[in-house]
């Protein structure tokens, strides 16, 4: 992972964790994994969330995960 990519993780994952009261389980990498899954799939216009539901985090903890693609989306 490289430095740019585990700073975005970062800044997601600390505002999932100001959204929602909640401790942040997910890695930086699963974080990473879903931000580029979401925005491949808005270029192209496809879903292909794959990669993001072999994550911890889709898998062990779906809240947090929804809360994170609620951020994504703009929503939060």
């Amino acid at each position: 992972m490289t430095k740019a990519q585990r700073s975005i993780a970062h800044e997601l994952r600390q505002h999932v964790e100001r959204i929602e009261p909640i401790k942040a389980r997910g890695t930086l990498e699963d974080y990473f994994t879903v931000y580029a899954d979401y925005t491949t799939s808005q270029e192209r216009q496809q879903a292909d969330y794959s990669k993001s539901e072999a994550t911890r985090l889709y898998q062990a903890h779906g809240f947090e995960y929804c809360v994170l693609l609620e951020v994504l989306a703009g929503a939060r």
